[in-house]
């Protein structure tokens, strides 16, 4: 059976290309998603194994692997398990071993210790220092990397036995004793010493996924009962302490913020340290016996990833700020929300539903109505409208006038 990327290379050859353009185009139909096979789109198992089981990349001259596309082609191999072709990554990092290395930065190889690609480069490491290099300077990120999971996985362990309402429990806690005084400019911490918002939320988020991924079906069906327990448990005794009634599981609540402080550091290492070798251009890792030192090869484009960087921090706020220009506009702003004293609350949770409105709408395409499991209709904004107003009167505002 003919291989598809052999007859394409062939066929550009036969075009008048050279070598190195018909290389390229060859790669780009396989960046490109093709072939076709009756009409639908290989699949990404189907095209690696076609692409680099074909004959046309082992005569290429070294010039060829030099090029954007053979460089994006050779991280499609690094970054896929379902074809091996050691024998052409040996003659890649004998010839052209910056292409090899910048590969590797680009398929986020970094945090994939058990990829086979990495067993590759190891076997590769033996006969080429630029390859043993970079392999000790993936050991050491792997490494930090692995003691940040190991924390974070020790903390967890704590929450293993609760269920998921009991761990939400201790976020509620969390929550309003770090995130609710510093959201309405009432934290009493330095503003060095207070948690970031986003960093947070997202920490909290992982933290109620994984237990969700974990957590035994039974826990979900919710009954009475069982809330009862579990409240009573949990929750209740912080917000009712009695000489009488449960014990107070600070070691509970303590542990789940550590838990937090665990999951907030390894995410920063991940967006800061891991994402920024494997995607910012502008630096180096160069390694300094058993850690690794930045070092900046290009100050134009470390400025621009900078400025990146402050741009996604900031994309949290767009949708807010969104809101806050879609209310102004909607002429709500000089209209009363529910009763005078709660005018300001309402008017936040009435911005927040639009928020999250125009999220749902402009990233996922979610429609003007949502549908209920009985069947009906109702109007997307309402059903975002009503939680929040619930919130911000029944426990934001009731917690802020205790606060003060």
């Amino acid at each position: 059976m003919h291989n598809y990327y052999d007859l394409r290379y062939q066929n550009f050859i036969d075009t008048g290309r050279s070598a190195i353009a018909a290389a390229s185009e060859t790669a780009n139909n396989y960046l490109d998603v093709k072939p076709l096979l009756k009409g639908k789109k290989a699949t990404r198992a189907e095209r690696d194994t076609a692409f680099w089981n074909s004959r046309f990349p082992d005569a290429l001259p070294t010039e060829a692997w030099k090029t954007e596309v053979m460089q994006l082609a050779l991280t499609q191999y690094l970054g896929q398990t379902h074809v091996s072709n050691l024998d052409l990554l040996t003659h890649i990092a004998a010839t052209a071993p910056e292409t090899l290395l910048r590969a590797v930065r680009y398929s986020g190889l970094v945090l994939q210790k058990q990829s086979p690609r990495r067993a590759e480069l190891e076997a590769i490491a033996v006969s080429s220092p630029a390859v043993e290099e970079l392999c000790k300077v993936l050991d050491i990120f792997e490494f930090a990397y692995r003691l940040r999971v190991a924390e974070v996985d020790k903390w967890r362990q704590i929450f293993a036995t609760l269920s998921p309402l009991e761990l939400l429990a201790y976020a509620s806690l969390y929550v309003f004793e770090k995130l609710v005084p510093k959201e309405f400019g009432m934290a009493t911490q330095p503003e060095e010493a207070q948690p970031d918002l986003e960093e947070t939320w997202d920490a909290i988020s992982e933290t109620l996924a994984w237990k969700l991924s974990t957590c035994d079906e039974s826990s979900l069906k919710l009954i009475n009962v069982a809330i009862g327990h579990s409240l009573a448990k949990h929750l209740s005794p912080f917000l009712f302490p009695s000489q009488d009634g449960q014990v107070v599981r600070h070691d509970l609540r303590e542990a789940f913020e550590r838990l937090m402080d665990a999951q907030v550091e390894l995410d920063s290492y991940i967006s800061q340290s891991a994402d920024a070798y494997s995607y910012d251009h502008s630096i180096e890792f160069v390694r300094l016996g058993t850690h690794l030192e930045i070092v900046v090869v290009d100050k134009a484009e470390r400025v621009t990833w900078e400025r990146d960087s402050r741009k996604l921090a900031a994309l949290h706020n767009y949708w807010f700020y969104r809101a806050l220009e879609a209310f102004e506009g909607s002429g709500m702003a000089t209209q009363p929300i529910g009763r005078p004293e709660n005018q300001e609350a309402n008017q936040l949770a009435y911005i927040k539903a639009l928020r999250t409105k125009l999220r749902l709408m402009d990233v996922y395409g979610v429609g003007d109505a949502v549908s209920t499991d009985s069947g009906e209709s109702v109007p997307l904004f309402q059903a975002l409208l009503s939680p929040e107003l619930m919130s911000a009167h029944s426990f934001i505002v009731t917690f802020c006038k205790l606060c003060r």
